[in-house]
């Protein structure tokens, strides 16, 4: 009982860890370097670039997210279903009334949106909210995946996430098809990541990971450290407009952020 308890209390630490970074990722690109999300002139001082560079240990929040979820596995239930939903509700909500505040009383300029109904009661459409929307869609996937992880052997597990790996991170990554994972942005990838935490609960046993933990962090710091220079020397060879590879680095499979 005293060693579920102490699985349960990490997996909730590094939940809050992972929500952390992601809360910095977010700070870092809308409020210091803005610049990322719209490829725009990047002419900022170092402190900025640090952020950048800094910037690369956050972005895996949403990827090891989602692995949790996969390791620990959901356990689905209509009220819990509901209850992530009605979180979802109240933060599309927000938006709205933010939304239309600014436009009746700053700027004078408020326009009804269709998307927000649409984003209300479809909520798996294409469009803001995009990780809680791929999030529930998981939710509603997860008695099939763990039916399927729960029966495949060894052999069919590894299949199953080489054939996923071909088709997200050399399909979608490398080739660009939005198709095979949208960057890292879809429901599709979540599977993926979820199926990876399945996989490490089935056979990564606590004695391998307990002997092995340095080396993942070495892993993690590492491959964070080479991004964020490769990011940094494409922005100082790119002086004038982020270009399209230094975009593709804030992506979810990339092979950086996967490590």
């Amino acid at each position: 009982m005293n060693n579920r308890l102490q699985r349960d209390s990490n997996a909730e630490m590094l939940r809050l860890l992972c929500m952390l970074m992601i809360v910095m990722h977010h700070f870092c690109v809308h409020a210091v370097y803005p610049e990322v999300l719209s490829l725009n002139v990047i002419n900022k001082g170092w402190d900025s670039h640090l952020m950048l560079f800094l910037h690369d240990f956050f972005f895996i929040g949403v990827n090891c997210f989602v692995l949790i979820s996969g390791y620990y596995g959901i356990r689905p239930k209509w009220r819990s279903f509901i209850n992530l939903y009605s979180i979802y509700v109240f933060y599309v909500l927000l938006g709205v009334v933010g939304h239309i505040a600014k436009g009746l009383i700053i700027d004078d300029s408020f326009v009804f949106q269709r998307h927000w109904l649409k984003d209300i009661v479809f909520p798996f459409s294409r469009g803001p909210h995009w990780f809680m929307k791929c999030y529930m869609a998981l939710f509603l996937l997860s008695p099939l995946l763990n039916k399927a992880i729960a029966n495949f052997t060894k052999k069919e597990y590894l299949y199953t996430l080489c054939f996923l790996s071909i088709m997200i991170l050399y399909f979608g990554y490398y080739r660009g098809m939005s198709q095979m994972g949208d960057n890292g942005y879809s429901t599709l990838h979540f599977v993926y990541l979820y199926c990876i935490g399945g996989y490490m609960r089935r056979y990564f046993t606590s004695d391998y990971i307990a002997v092995h933990r340095r080396r993942f962090l070495a892993l993690y710091v590492g491959s964070a450290v080479l991004w964020g220079l490769l990011t940094l020397l494409q922005a100082y060879q790119s002086q004038t407009h982020l270009s399209l590879a230094f975009h593709k680095a804030f992506c979810y499979d990339n092979i950086l952020v996967f490590q």
